[in-house]
């Protein structure tokens, strides 16, 4: 989470640079709990508590000069001096709430918020992901306002655990924000650029170890290996068609942990090798009860070829599977 890189796919990157001196509002984020990461439905929700700190003599953050807590207690999302960008707030309640006009005020929410985020799958069973919290002032832009992350007091609770994943660490920095559109404000001048400053929490979750990596591949390996071996039984054919089924419903297994996207995941390119393993060991054993059929007796030539093929395949299975493992690892 760098503060000046392009975001993938998204609008171009400002810099926006700040003239002069700017009102700073510090903002800090202790996330609470995870309550569900759905990789199928890009969405992740979460509980934390989120707070804000200004001069009230320099800004009127809260958008208006209220001095009662009781009122602030009563509003509702539209009325939050802040919003989730590619989130949305599924309830919220303040804290605390400090309005000091000679010194720095200060005002603390729990907020339970649903967050979109694309999960890229293309490495899985190896893959790891930012949960990102975006956070933005709903009317003042970075020409008004500029948001600095309270690095010291950000925060994840030990109870924020995912089931399959391990936390690696937190981020939070603070980057300019460039909306495409004025969205059709007369008072905001065509070459105006609609910056605003932009808080953004990030997570980052791994899988865990090689537990997870060896469970879903297991029967797809077994199968593979008993393919290997039917060669050494009197039923051939019946060990490599059980094979080929055991891998094809380990792949409808896995398919089904999985979203409707397009591309091949690290683990369907694993099972799609094996399949077609499989399938070369299927039509070698065809071709040798061929060539068997034609003169009744296997010569050493064709028993020579036999090995030669079956240890290339073998070979092939074994480079395939450590290549792909060993440039996940590189990457990661």
């Amino acid at each position: 989470m760098d503060p000046t890189s392009q975001d993938p796919h998204k609008t171009p990157f400002t810099t926006n640079n700040i003239t002069g001196e700017l009102p700073k509002v510090k903002a800090g984020l202790y996330l609470e709990a995870i309550e569900d990461v759905g990789l199928q439905n890009s969405e992740w929700i979460c509980n934390m508590d989120l707070w804000f700190t200004w001069d009230q003599d320099e800004i009127d953050f809260l958008g208006s000069d209220k001095d009662h807590k009781i009122e602030l207690k009563l509003q509702t999302v539209k009325d939050l001096p802040f919003k989730i960008v590619d989130g949305e707030i599924l309830s919220h309640t303040v804290n605390e709430l400090i309005l000091n006009p000679n010194g720095m005020s200060y005002i603390q929410y729990s907020l339970k918020v649903k967050n979109t985020k694309f999960f890229d799958l293309s490495l899985f069973p190896l893959d790891k992901h930012q949960l990102i919290i975006s956070i933005e002032h709903t009317a003042l832009d970075r020409n008004n306002l500029l948001l600095v992350p309270d690095k010291d007091n950000t925060k994840v609770s030990s109870r924020a655990n995912i089931v399959g994943f391990i936390k690696k660490g937190i981020n939070s920095i603070e980057k300019p924000h460039q909306y495409q559109s004025s969205k059709g404000n007369p008072a905001i001048k065509d070459n105006y650029e609609n910056i605003f400053s932009q808080y953004r929490f990030a997570l980052l979750i791994e899988r865990k170890g090689a537990s997870f990596f060896i469970k879903l591949f297991l029967l797809l390996f077994a199968a593979v290996i008993v393919a290997f071996l039917a060669e050494y039984s009197n039923e051939t054919s019946e060990f490599l068609i059980g094979s080929l089924f055991a891998a094809v419903g380990s792949s409808y297994v896995m398919t089904g942990q999985l979203p409707n996207a397009g591309g091949l995941t690290l683990a369907e390119i694993i099972n799609l090798i094996c399949i077609i393993i499989i399938l070369l060991i299927m039509v070698k054993d065809t071709v040798i009860e061929r060539a068997v059929m034609e003169d009744g007796i296997v010569d050493d030539y064709e028993e020579k070829m036999v090995r030669y093929a079956r240890n290339m395949l073998f070979s092939f299975f074994l480079l395939d599977i450590i290549t792909l493992v060993s440039i996940v690892t590189i990457i990661n």
